[in-house]
Protein backbone atom coordinates (compact mmCIF):
# COMPACT_ATOMS: atom_id res chain seq x y z
CA UNK A 1 0.00 0.00 0.00
CA UNK A 2 2.75 2.18 0.88
CA UNK A 3 4.33 1.51 -2.49
CA UNK A 4 1.45 2.41 -4.49
CA UNK A 5 0.81 5.85 -2.50
CA UNK A 6 4.59 6.69 -3.42
CA UNK A 7 4.24 5.40 -7.07
CA UNK A 8 0.84 8.49 -7.25
CA UNK A 9 2.74 11.12 -5.87
CA UNK A 10 5.60 10.86 -7.95
CA UNK A 11 3.18 10.64 -11.03
CA UNK A 12 1.29 13.82 -10.04
CA UNK A 13 4.61 15.49 -9.89
CA UNK A 14 6.05 14.48 -12.95
CA UNK A 15 5.67 17.01 -15.59
CA UNK A 16 2.77 16.06 -18.24
CA UNK A 17 3.80 15.35 -21.82
CA UNK A 18 1.90 17.49 -24.50
CA UNK A 19 1.81 17.61 -28.00
CA UNK A 20 2.73 20.19 -30.44
CA UNK A 21 -0.04 22.68 -29.68
CA UNK A 22 -2.21 20.87 -27.90
CA UNK A 23 -3.22 21.75 -23.97
CA UNK A 24 -5.14 20.19 -21.63
CA UNK A 25 -8.58 21.55 -21.44
CA UNK A 26 -10.11 18.86 -18.83
CA UNK A 27 -9.41 16.97 -16.15
CA UNK A 28 -9.36 14.16 -17.93
CA UNK A 29 -6.04 12.64 -18.81
CA UNK A 30 -5.89 12.77 -22.51
CA UNK A 31 -8.32 15.24 -23.34
CA UNK A 32 -6.42 18.28 -25.09
CA UNK A 33 -6.85 20.94 -27.68
CA UNK A 34 -5.02 21.43 -30.36
CA UNK A 35 -4.50 24.15 -33.06
CA UNK A 36 -5.15 23.54 -36.67
CA UNK A 37 -2.68 23.38 -39.10
CA UNK A 38 0.92 24.77 -38.01
CA UNK A 39 -0.64 26.45 -35.18
CA UNK A 40 2.12 24.57 -32.65
CA UNK A 41 4.53 26.75 -34.02
CA UNK A 42 3.60 29.49 -31.32
CA UNK A 43 5.16 26.39 -28.91
CA UNK A 44 8.40 26.64 -30.80
CA UNK A 45 10.96 28.30 -29.17
CA UNK A 46 12.74 29.11 -32.37
CA UNK A 47 13.51 32.46 -33.86
CA UNK A 48 11.38 33.30 -36.75
CA UNK A 49 13.83 33.57 -39.74
CA UNK A 50 13.29 32.62 -43.32
CA UNK A 51 14.57 33.26 -46.49
CA UNK A 52 13.19 34.08 -49.33
CA UNK A 53 13.62 34.03 -53.44
CA UNK A 54 11.53 35.17 -56.17
CA UNK A 55 11.34 36.78 -59.51
CA UNK A 56 11.03 40.17 -59.62
CA UNK A 57 9.67 43.19 -62.08
CA UNK A 58 9.97 46.87 -61.73
CA UNK A 59 8.89 49.89 -63.83
CA UNK A 60 10.19 53.01 -63.05
CA UNK A 61 11.33 56.21 -64.98
CA UNK A 62 14.68 57.27 -65.32
CA UNK A 63 16.58 60.64 -65.12
CA UNK A 64 17.44 62.43 -68.67
CA UNK A 65 20.77 60.56 -69.65
CA UNK A 66 24.14 62.08 -69.23
CA UNK A 67 26.43 60.35 -71.76
CA UNK A 68 30.14 61.90 -72.62
CA UNK A 69 29.26 64.58 -69.96
CA UNK A 70 26.23 65.93 -72.39
CA UNK A 71 22.47 65.26 -71.91
CA UNK A 72 20.60 63.40 -74.32
CA UNK A 73 17.65 64.85 -75.66
CA UNK A 74 14.99 62.40 -74.94
CA UNK A 75 14.27 60.28 -78.53
CA UNK A 76 10.22 60.79 -78.51
CA UNK A 77 8.74 63.56 -77.30
CA UNK A 78 6.26 61.97 -75.21
CA UNK A 79 6.46 61.10 -71.41
CA UNK A 80 7.17 57.36 -71.88
CA UNK A 81 10.82 57.83 -73.81
CA UNK A 82 12.39 57.65 -69.82
CA UNK A 83 10.23 54.54 -69.25
CA UNK A 84 12.65 52.00 -67.91
CA UNK A 85 11.31 48.16 -67.01
CA UNK A 86 13.87 45.56 -65.04
CA UNK A 87 13.42 41.91 -64.42
CA UNK A 88 15.42 40.01 -62.79
CA UNK A 89 15.64 38.18 -58.91
CA UNK A 90 14.39 39.01 -55.45
CA UNK A 91 16.35 37.75 -52.16
CA UNK A 92 14.97 38.69 -48.98
CA UNK A 93 16.35 37.75 -45.18
CA UNK A 94 13.66 38.82 -42.90
CA UNK A 95 12.98 38.10 -39.04
CA UNK A 96 10.82 39.37 -36.24
CA UNK A 97 8.26 38.34 -33.95
CA UNK A 98 4.87 36.71 -34.37
CA UNK A 99 2.75 40.14 -35.66
CA UNK A 100 5.45 42.18 -37.26
CA UNK A 101 8.85 41.72 -38.95
CA UNK A 102 11.82 43.36 -40.81
CA UNK A 103 15.35 42.68 -42.66
CA UNK A 104 17.18 43.44 -45.67
CA UNK A 105 16.25 42.90 -49.61
CA UNK A 106 18.23 42.76 -52.64
CA UNK A 107 17.31 43.05 -56.17
CA UNK A 108 19.31 42.37 -59.52
CA UNK A 109 17.87 42.76 -62.56
CA UNK A 110 18.48 43.42 -66.39
CA UNK A 111 17.03 45.73 -68.14
CA UNK A 112 14.25 44.75 -70.87
CA UNK A 113 13.34 48.56 -71.42
CA UNK A 114 15.25 51.83 -71.33
CA UNK A 115 15.95 54.95 -72.89
CA UNK A 116 16.91 54.74 -76.24
CA UNK A 117 19.99 56.98 -78.18
CA UNK A 118 19.68 57.40 -81.57
CA UNK A 119 22.28 54.71 -83.52
CA UNK A 120 23.16 53.12 -80.62
CA UNK A 121 22.68 49.86 -78.86
CA UNK A 122 20.80 50.10 -75.65
CA UNK A 123 21.65 47.23 -72.41
CA UNK A 124 22.06 48.08 -68.77
CA UNK A 125 21.43 46.30 -65.41
CA UNK A 126 19.54 47.58 -61.86
CA UNK A 127 20.50 46.84 -58.41
CA UNK A 128 18.26 47.80 -55.30
CA UNK A 129 19.29 47.46 -51.50
CA UNK A 130 16.30 47.83 -49.12
CA UNK A 131 15.41 47.80 -45.15
CA UNK A 132 12.10 45.76 -44.76
CA UNK A 133 9.47 46.67 -41.95
CA UNK A 134 6.17 45.09 -41.88
CA UNK A 135 2.92 43.64 -40.13
CA UNK A 136 1.62 39.50 -40.62
CA UNK A 137 -1.24 37.67 -39.84
CA UNK A 138 -2.33 33.91 -40.61
CA UNK A 139 -5.20 31.94 -41.49
CA UNK A 140 -5.03 28.74 -41.22
CA UNK A 141 -2.81 27.65 -44.58
CA UNK A 142 -2.69 31.53 -45.83
CA UNK A 143 -0.46 34.45 -44.16
CA UNK A 144 -1.70 37.99 -45.53
CA UNK A 145 1.15 41.46 -44.67
CA UNK A 146 1.79 44.94 -45.55
CA UNK A 147 5.39 46.29 -45.63
CA UNK A 148 7.20 49.48 -46.28
CA UNK A 149 10.55 48.49 -48.18
CA UNK A 150 13.08 51.84 -48.12
CA UNK A 151 16.78 52.06 -49.76
CA UNK A 152 18.34 52.80 -53.17
CA UNK A 153 18.02 51.87 -56.47
CA UNK A 154 21.59 51.80 -58.57
CA UNK A 155 20.83 51.64 -62.43
CA UNK A 156 23.53 51.04 -64.86
CA UNK A 157 22.17 52.27 -68.73
CA UNK A 158 24.54 51.25 -71.28
CA UNK A 159 25.29 52.27 -75.04
CA UNK A 160 28.23 50.85 -75.23
CA UNK A 161 27.43 47.81 -77.59
CA UNK A 162 30.13 45.03 -78.09
CA UNK A 163 33.12 46.98 -76.53
CA UNK A 164 34.22 46.32 -73.48
CA UNK A 165 34.21 50.03 -72.11
CA UNK A 166 33.05 53.27 -73.44
CA UNK A 167 32.11 56.74 -72.68
CA UNK A 168 28.38 56.20 -73.38
CA UNK A 169 27.08 55.25 -70.06
CA UNK A 170 24.95 56.82 -67.49
CA UNK A 171 25.28 55.23 -63.79
CA UNK A 172 21.76 56.41 -61.85
CA UNK A 173 20.84 56.65 -58.08
CA UNK A 174 17.71 56.99 -56.64
CA UNK A 175 15.77 56.72 -53.35
CA UNK A 176 13.27 54.05 -53.08
CA UNK A 177 10.00 53.95 -50.82
CA UNK A 178 7.42 51.73 -51.50
CA UNK A 179 4.34 50.59 -49.62
CA UNK A 180 3.76 47.20 -50.57
CA UNK A 181 1.14 44.46 -50.13
CA UNK A 182 1.21 40.48 -49.41
CA UNK A 183 -0.20 37.03 -50.02
CA UNK A 184 1.25 33.77 -49.86
CA UNK A 185 -0.29 30.10 -49.04
CA UNK A 186 2.00 27.71 -46.84
CA UNK A 187 1.73 24.11 -48.19
CA UNK A 188 3.65 22.76 -45.58
CA UNK A 189 4.50 24.75 -42.73
CA UNK A 190 8.08 25.73 -42.96
CA UNK A 191 7.59 26.46 -47.00
CA UNK A 192 5.49 28.86 -48.72
CA UNK A 193 4.64 30.24 -52.18
CA UNK A 194 3.69 33.90 -52.70
CA UNK A 195 3.10 37.00 -54.17
CA UNK A 196 3.85 40.98 -53.08
CA UNK A 197 2.97 43.91 -55.05
CA UNK A 198 4.63 47.15 -54.38
CA UNK A 199 3.97 51.08 -55.07
CA UNK A 200 6.19 53.82 -54.67
CA UNK A 201 5.31 56.48 -51.91
CA UNK A 202 6.44 59.24 -53.91
CA UNK A 203 6.51 58.34 -57.90
CA UNK A 204 3.37 57.69 -59.30
CA UNK A 205 4.85 55.71 -62.22
CA UNK A 206 7.34 53.32 -60.21
CA UNK A 207 6.02 49.93 -58.97
CA UNK A 208 7.15 46.40 -58.53
CA UNK A 209 5.67 43.36 -58.74
CA UNK A 210 7.61 39.59 -56.74
CA UNK A 211 6.56 36.32 -56.85
CA UNK A 212 8.72 34.02 -54.31
CA UNK A 213 9.07 30.95 -52.75
CA UNK A 214 10.01 31.24 -48.86
CA UNK A 215 11.99 28.80 -46.25
CA UNK A 216 10.75 29.10 -42.87
CA UNK A 217 13.24 28.30 -40.33
CA UNK A 218 9.79 28.10 -37.59
CA UNK A 219 6.63 26.93 -39.12
CA UNK A 220 4.55 29.87 -40.29
CA UNK A 221 6.81 32.06 -38.56
CA UNK A 222 4.66 31.81 -35.58
CA UNK A 223 2.13 34.06 -36.58
CA UNK A 224 -0.96 34.75 -34.59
Amino acid sequence: MKTLVIIAIVASLAPRAHAKGCHEVSRVVGYEHCFRFGGWSRDEHVFPLRLEVGWIHQDFMAKPLMLSGDAVARTAGDADSLATVADGVAVRWLGGGRLVYGGLEMDTSGLEREPQVPDLPASGASWSFLGVFGVHASLWRFAFGVEVAAGSRITLFSYCGDQKSCAQQDTQFAGVIDGRVRAEVFPVPNWSLGVIYGHSMFDASAQSFIVYTGLHFRALDGMP
